[in-house]
């Protein structure tokens, strides 16, 4: 028996043991070689990895070393570039000196073919001289003084010796000739005169003013004498005239000295300014009140008598024309090239600015060669590259390449602009000129084509509006106004013309609300201040406007003439309104002087305290205002005041205002009526006849008849009545032969007595 069939059990055991070992061993040798495969694919595929990578680092590194090689050479592209600006900036700035040297050739070739800088200077000296001597002459009157400036000038152009300078020195010369020739004492004598009589003001005695009563030492005097000499010392009684009345006493003495004082100072610095006419009114001041306000009698005073002839006859003296010369000289600087000091300055003005220009050029070319600067700009793939000076000059000119195609772009829109607004001109100006032929319609068709351009709507709209008004259109008027008030600039005034439109239409109610709004806002302009104040005319209330006066004054939106008018019609019918006596005295009294004192103003005055039975105030405020100025109205007024037993009679206050205003018409029938009211027939009758000699009224030959009438003369007060309607319908007038003359009352008189501003007469001639 075999050995496996001995022991059949431990066989199957072993092999039960080894062959699974044998199994593992088998798959751990597979998992160790599968485990080693894979690690050396694992180390080949990072080795392909780094090799890749290592690739790309490569070609990365390949480009970047083009892009700086790219980079160099662009480098040394601008630095060659920028050698060659230089090397062109330095040959500019050498170009540029050798110019300056040029122009400084030139000038210096310029200045060699002109007058040298001593001729110059001679010129200019005459030039001073000559101008010296016309202003000495023309300001001063110094007629030595400027022959001398003259013949210094002549000399100075002598020492020229230069041909050109003939037709000049020889106008010089007529000029010294007519100098020498000319009167020299006028002014001097009258200066001497003013002087002498200012010295002995001091000396003279006053008319009213009486001498010492001196006694005889070598006559014995009774004991009367003495006695009334002592009383003579202590109080003195005696009568002076009228006249002198106002110098009686030491204080009014010297007020008159200074007075005449004063007169002659002004007379002597009107003399000294050339101011003949105030020369003459303050020379006549002075001797009228020497004349009648001191004693001058005796040898000691004929030193001031004739100084006052003397300065009563001067006659101005007539200089010659002098300054042809001076013209002549500066015509020659402008024309012939003596003038060269302005055109020297100009080229050295240039030559400096190229200097500085060239100077800035090369500082420039410095600092960019040091370092030119450099702009990149990237966007994607695209990338520019420059300098910052190459930068600079591009954005420069693409600027101006912009600016020129804007401008030829708005260039046809521009055209047509200012082509329809020369046109919308043309037509305002054409509504001007029809409105002020007379053709509104036409005017306001013009300026609507005007109105279109919005730069004329407004004073397009306003000359249309007064086209309207001009039609008598109140509903085109209406319109406009609306259309004007549309506008923020014309709103205002389309209001106050809407309220000038109510008024003139009879609202005058409508016209002080809209502009009383306007008030209270303080935008209210002198012309509504204007309608506001007619409105409350209208309306009885124009004392409620009286402060918008001095607005509209303030404003000077009307000559002065017409706003003293227009003051004087808004006052005169104030006063005309007062309802009674006491809102009369509390306006007046709240009225300023110089208000009082407007002829319009006082005769309206009167006339309403008249017409309250206030005839004495009336007169007071009449004779206040003639003192303060004339007026020929305020006289009449005066005259045409009723009698009045608390009255004083005013006959004689108006004879006195004959003195100074004897051919005043209106005086003298004021005299005449005041006559026939104090029954002086014949005084009335003269005073009427010397009226009608100054002007033929109808209101003077009214007073004659009822003068005649007031006489019981039928017969002459119907001829004199008659001669009234002749004058008042352009007929001829009979004779009437005067009551008490015995002449015919048109005959003219033989003299008619005038005086000067002292109340002086003097004959017509003598004006």
């Amino acid at each position: 028996m075999s050995a496996r069939s001995r022991h059949p059990g431990r066989t199957s055991v072993t092999g039960r043991i080894v062959l699974p070992l044998v199994s593992g061993l088998a798959l751990l040798s597979s998992i160790v070689a599968l485990s080693w495969l894979w690690q050396i694919q694992s180390r080949q595929g990072a080795n392909e990895t780094g090799r890749t990578r290592a690739e790309l680092g490569v070609e990365q590194l390949r480009t970047r070393m083009a892009t700086i090689e790219q980079d160099l050479a662009g480098v040394n592209q601008r630095l060659s570039d920028t050698q060659g600006i230089h090397r062109g900036l330095r040959e500019e700035v050498l170009g540029l000196g050798e110019r300056a040297g040029m122009l400084e050739d030139a000038l210096q070739r310029m200045s060699d073919r002109r007058i040298d800088n001593v001729a110059e200077l001679h010129m200019n000296q005459a030039e001073l001289l000559l101008a010296a001597g016309v202003e000495r002459l023309r300001l001063f009157r110094d007629p030595d003084t400027a022959l001398s400036a003259f013949e210094l000038a002549d000399a100075e152009l002598a020492r020229l010796n230069d041909a050109r300078f003939a037709s000049v020195r020889q106008t010089l010369k007529h000029e010294i000739e007519s100098l020498k020739s000319a009167p020299r004492r006028a002014e001097a004598e009258v200066f001497l005169a003013i002087d002498t009589i200012a010295n002995a003001l001091p000396e003279l005695r006053t008319r009213a003013e009486i001498a010492p009563i001196a006694l005889d030492s070598d006559k014995e005097q009774s004991w009367r004498s003495r006695i009334a000499h002592v009383f003579t010392d202590l109080v003195r009684i005696r009568k002076v005239d009228p006249k002198q009345a106002a110098w009686v006493g030491p204080l009014q003495a010297d007020a008159l000295r200074a007075v005449v004082g004063l007169d002659l100072l002004l007379a002597k610095e009107a003399l000294t300014e050339g101011d003949l006419v105030r020369f003459r009114q303050s020379a006549t001041r002075a001797r009228n009140a020497v004349m009648e306000g001191f004693e001058l009698k005796g040898d000691e005073d004929a030193p001031v008598l004739l100084a006052l002839a003397r300065m009563e006859g001067y006659a101005p003296v007539a200089w010659p024309e002098v300054g042809l010369a001076l013209q002549q000289l500066e015509r020659m600087r402008g024309t012939s090239g003596f003038d060269r000091a302005g055109s020297l300055m100009r080229l050295y003005r240039h030559l400096l600015g190229l200097l500085a220009v060239a100077l800035l050029v090369a500082m420039a070319v410095v600092f960019l060669q040091r370092d030119p600067g450099y702009v990149l700009i990237q966007r994607g793939p695209w990338v520019i590259e420059t300098s910052a000076v190459s930068a600079v000059l591009t954005l420069g000119l693409g600027s101006l390449l912009v600016w020129l195609v804007v401008v030829l772009i708005r260039a046809p829109f521009l055209f047509l602009i200012r082509r329809r607004r020369r046109s919308a001109q043309k037509s305002l100006l054409d509504a001007l000129r029809l409105l002020a032929s007379g053709s509104p319609a036409a005017a306001e068709k013009a300026a609507m084509r005007a109105s279109h351009m919005r730069s004329l709507k407004a004073p397009a709209l306003i000359l249309a509006h007064a086209a309207a008004r001009r039609r008598s259109d109140p509903a085109r008027e209406s319109e406009l106004l609306a259309r004007l008030a549309q506008s923020p600039e014309t709103e205002h005034l389309a209001v106050e013309l809407r309220a000038r439109a109510d008024l003139r239409e009879g609202r005058a109610g409508a016209a002080i609300e809209v502009l009383s709004r306007l008030l209270l806002d303080d935008r209210l302009s002198a012309f509504g201040a204007r309608t506001l104040i007619d409105a409350y005319s209208e309306r009885g209330r124009t004392r409620e406007g009286l402060h918008l006066l001095a607005r509209i004054r303030a404003s000077k939106q009307m000559p002065p003439a017409e706003m003293d008018q227009f003051e004087a019609r808004a006052l005169a019918r104030t006063v005309r309104e007062t309802s009674d006596a006491i809102s009369l005295h509390g306006l007046w009294t709240d009225l300023p002087l110089a208000q009082k004192r407007l002829p319009d103003v006082a005769t309206a005055y009167a006339r309403r305290a008249v017409q309250l039975n206030l005839v004495p105030q009336a007169a007071a405020e009449l004779e206040s205002c003639l003192r303060h100025e004339w007026s020929s109205p305020v006289v009449r007024a005066y005259g045409l005041l009723p009698e009045d037993p608390k009255l004083a009679p005013r006959l004689k206050t108006a004879e006195a205002w004959l003195e100074s205003h004897a051919d005043d018409a209106e005086l003298l029938l004021t005299l005449g009526r005041l006559s026939r009211q104090e029954k002086h027939w014949i005084k009335a009758e003269d005073y009427l006849r010397r009226a009608l000699h100054l002007k033929a009224d109808a209101s003077i030959w009214e007073e004659i008849g009822r003068c005649y009438v007031e006489q019981g003369d039928a017969e002459r007060a119907a001829l004199a009545l008659g001669n009234a309607l002749a004058v008042q319908h352009g007929d001829g007038m009979q004779k009437l032969i005067g009551r008490h003359c015995g002449v015919d009352l048109m005959t003219p008189m033989t003299v008619a007595e005038e005086r000067d501003a002292m109340g002086i007469p003097r004959l017509p001639a003598a004006r």
